[in-house]
């Protein structure tokens, strides 16, 4: 596998949580029945190479096809209480290509092994958009990207984060820089501790049981953007299990999912537009039941 990129956080703690706040207004619906979805992802039989060549784990991975604005419309939290439109259309993107499959569309990839997790997305998008507003470099949720939210022991407690919800998140950047990566989790030590240095990086205590932290130095990944004028690209990742989020699962063993592509287009903040699969929003009992398999 190929060396890990990590990152540093370089914001102003202030800056952090007030953008926090109105991301959790926008990324929250009020509805909070499980919708059933069941998501069975397979253990690998052949070895994976992370180089954003999918080639060699997508005919072994879990993938439920492609998911575009109209997909995700259909389900039943968002038809329940629909995001407003404007969160959509930024008013920069090309001409007829806003919340059309266009904008954005992912197919996305899981699989695991005995070492770890195995994570990756497929994307089109119309607008290429890396770069958050002055203030909130450390925004993954800013940028164009993609993150996989786990409830490791499926209690379905609430609103995250809390002990043993863990979100991995990876910006569509192949220049790697500083804050492309993320890793959000429950954490209840130290709870006076506002700061800290993390795996090279800075860190913030954004609650009493939430920690925002750079991406783990152990952690794998690799970005390839489409060619041509094409802004669409692949992230493939390696997450490996440890006793800081997860011990090897057994076949049968089954989590929390959700995952939120974000597709920023440069415009309204904190979002411009996303995908979001199996899941209203941060209350993790709404989020699908994923099974470890053979």
């Amino acid at each position: 596998m190929k060396k890990s990129h990590f990152v540093c956080k370089t914001s102003k703690l202030v800056a952090l949580l007030s953008c926090m706040a109105i991301h959790f207004i926008v990324f929250w619906t009020s509805s909070d029945a499980h919708d059933g979805t069941t998501v069975n992802v397979p253990k690998l039989k052949r070895s994976v190479v992370i180089d954003g060549d999918l080639s060699d784990l997508s005919p072994q991975a879990w993938s439920s096809g492609l998911w575009d604005f109209n997909r995700m419309h259909k389900q039943a939290w968002f038809a329940k209480n629909p995001w407003p439109e404007d969160i959509f259309d930024s008013g920069i993107e090309p001409p007829g290509t806003a919340n059309t499959t266009q904008d954005i569309t992912g197919e996305y990839y899981m699989a695991w092994d005995d070492n770890g997790i195995y994570l990756a997305v497929k994307a089109e998008d119309n607008v290429h958009d890396v770069v958050a507003e002055n203030n909130t470099p450390w925004g993954w949720y800013l940028k164009d990207g993609c993150s996989w939210f786990f409830d490791v022991p499926h209690d379905g407690d609430g609103m995250m984060t809390r002990a043993g919800d863990h979100v991995f998140s990876f910006v569509a950047d192949d220049t790697y820089p500083a804050n492309s990566t993320w890793w959000r989790h429950g954490e209840t030590s130290a709870p006076s501790v506002n700061e800290m240095v993390s795996w090279g990086g800075r860190g913030w205590r954004m609650s009493q049981s939430w920690l925002e932290e750079p991406g783990h130095w152990r952690w794998q990944y690799e970005v390839k953007m489409n060619e041509g004028s094409n802004p669409g690209y692949t992230i493939e990742a390696f997450i490996p299990f440890d006793k800081s989020w997860m011990e090897t699962p057994n076949p049968g063993d089954t989590v929390g999912l959700m995952i939120v592509h974000s597709d920023p287009d440069g415009g309204r903040k904190p979002f411009g537009g996303q995908l979001q699969l199996f899941g209203s929003g941060d209350h993790d009992g709404t989020w699908a039941d994923m099974t470890f398999t053979d």
